[in-house]
């Protein structure tokens, strides 16, 4: 029991001892002799060779002829590479169809949008462009009526007292809807031209929007023809005569 110890502590004690001396690094001068020197630097490694060792001709012609590819697995990894390449410009168009479809469906709301509050707008239009014309025919009629003969026609067919003063009110008549018809049209005028720009402004994303609707429909018979062009496949090439 006691030499079991006594061994495993010089063990422990070698092992140390081979820690240190790899821990530290290699010094350049002379160290005195030690009076019993280990013996870990004769130890050789199983693996390791001696430099004096002669090396054998075929070691030595194996070691120096280069390794030749295996024609078949570089090939192999080329058609891999293609077949990638494919996969992945398939992909791309795939998502580039997928983005199309969706930009049309979205254009296509829009327009339908577009639509709606066009005629919307379109018959508001269209409702005070009536009124203006109504206006319009209002306010030519009472400037006619205002007219020296005009109202002397009208004073010459009612009963009068004292004919300035029925002069007078046929005119203060005629002035005061004058002033409201002119108030009106100038509100309808505005309105009108206010319709018209919106109406402009909606015609002309509409159109953008058909354009934009077209081009996207032309890209994406272009991204089916490609596509139909991957999907066929390629004629064998003749391999070439070694």
């Amino acid at each position: 029991m006691q030499y079991q110890k006594s061994l495993l502590f010089v063990l422990v004690l070698m092992l140390s001892c081979l820690a240190v001396a790899q821990t530290q690094p290699p010094k350049t001068n002379k160290q005195r002799p030690t009076k019993h020197p280990t013996q870990f630097d004769k130890i050789i490694d199983a693996e390791e060779i001696p430099a004096n060792q002669p090396v054998s001709p075929e070691k030595a012609e194996s070691s120096s002829t280069p390794v030749k590819a295996d024609p078949l697995a570089s090939d192999a990894l080329v058609q891999a590479v293609q077949s990638l390449t494919v996969e992945v410009k398939n992909l791309v168009n795939e998502v580039r169809s997928t983005n199309a479809r969706q930009q049309v469906q979205t254009d296509i709301l829009r327009l339908s949008r577009l639509d709606l509050r066009l005629d919307r707008y379109e018959s508001e239009l269209k409702t005070v462009r009536d009124r203006l014309a109504l206006l319009e025919t209002d306010y030519q009629n009472l400037q006619f009526l205002l007219t020296p003969e005009a109202i002397e026609a009208q004073v010459s067919r009612m009963p009068y007292a004292n004919k300035s003063d029925a002069v007078r009110q046929v005119k203060e008549s005629h002035e005061a809807r004058l002033r409201s018809v002119a108030a009106e049209r100038e509100l309808v005028k505005r309105r009108e031209g206010e319709l018209a720009a919106v109406v402009t402004n909606f015609r002309e994303a509409s159109t953008e929007t058909e354009k934009r609707l077209a081009a996207i429909e032309e890209s994406l018979k272009k991204l089916a023809e490609i596509q139909e062009q991957s999907d066929k496949p390629k004629p064998d090439t003749p391999e070439k005569e070694q």
